[in-house]
């Protein structure tokens, strides 16, 4: 790729279709380099020789596993942003294709303006964190962005199948498995120990299947895999006495919430830097601080703490169709 220029790859989409795109990207920048292929064979030739940012390609939600393979096939797959165009009726769901690799689902009766803006987006959705599932657990990674009020996207890429967790200022919001999604698909993931995992900060949730606190979510997928293990069912933590933080003072809770906040961001920086153990030392400590972001009564009034989050430009679809 030359200069800060993106290379996107739009296959397999009918003539109208690509060319519409094609012109929408060059109308009002230079900033793209556009390659386009009618056939499987160019777009695997394609896939394993340029470095791209953004993949367009054809999907079929009864052939997920296309998808996947088409995925599977990129020269960085994990650099790589995969849009799907699907043809999909009302009640059909696309938690298939997100689970085998689409970042974002677009149906093919979109006309080609409304996918050269789901392209532009799509190259922005950077890459925080990747990893291997070896080194880090999907539950501990979840656990990690979650106690930092984070908003993003996690894909899990094990060694068959993988998926995808979206989480949302620090509560999960969504997660699909082949095609299951919500709390079923969340158990599944988090089972995977071996892979590789990448985190994407500002990717939207393309729908909302699950509810409950974090807490509860990977508690109960913990449940699940010990009722079906045999394992006596685990308990729910005590949530009778209240966190010290939450009984001090304004000064004094503010005080905690900066600490808070200090140790997690500093655990996310040893984990880009690639040291593990001392990331794990700042979550350690602000994991024993309990969770002082959310306001106490005191400041409930005067302070309103987010986590950073950008929307699509162009929504994708979701599970609800």
């Amino acid at each position: 790729m030359v200069g800060s220029r993106k290379r996107v790859l739009v296959a397999e989409l009918s003539d109208v279709m690509a060319f519409g795109v094609l012109r929408r990207l060059y109308e009002h920048n230079q900033s793209f380099d556009v390659l386009l292929s009618r056939t499987r064979d160019v777009t695997q030739q394609l896939l394993e020789s340029e470095r791209l940012s953004v993949v367009a390609v054809r999907a079929t939600l009864a052939k997920p596993a296309d998808l996947a393979e088409v995925r599977a096939s990129a020269q960085h797959s994990l650099e790589t942003r995969f849009v799907a165009v699907a043809d999909l009726a009302t009640s059909q769901t696309p938690n298939s294709l997100y689970a085998a690799g689409a970042d974002v689902v677009v149906r093919s009766s979109a006309d080609s303006k409304v996918l050269a803006e789901v392209i532009k987006t799509a190259v922005e959705m950077r890459s925080d964190l990747n990893g291997s599932l070896e080194q880090l657990g999907v539950a501990e990674l979840v656990q990690m962005l979650c106690m930092a009020r984070r908003s993003a996207m996690i894909r899990v890429v094990g060694e068959v199948d993988g998926g995808a967790i979206w989480i949302g200022q620090g509560e999960v919001q969504h997660a699909v498995y082949q095609s299951d999604a919500g709390e079923p698909a969340m158990a599944e993931l988090l089972k995977k120990s071996r892979g590789k995992f990448s985190v994407f900060g500002n990717s939207t949730a393309p729908v909302q299947s699950i509810t409950k606190a974090w807490q509860h979510v990977l508690l109960d997928a913990a449940r699940m895999e010990d009722e079906a293990t045999g394992i006596h069912p685990r308990q729910a933590p005590d949530k009778s006495g209240e966190h010290p933080v939450h009984k001090s003072k304004a000064g004094g809770h503010a005080a905690a919430a900066q600490q808070y906040r200090a140790l997690t961001e500093a655990g996310f920086q040893s984990l880009r830097s690639g040291d593990l153990n001392k990331a794990r030392e700042y979550w350690d400590a602000a994991r024993a601080l309990g969770d002082p972001l959310e306001p106490s009564a005191d400041e409930e009034d005067e302070e309103e703490l987010t986590s950073p989050h950008l929307d699509a430009v162009a929504k994708p679809v979701g599970a609800a169709g």
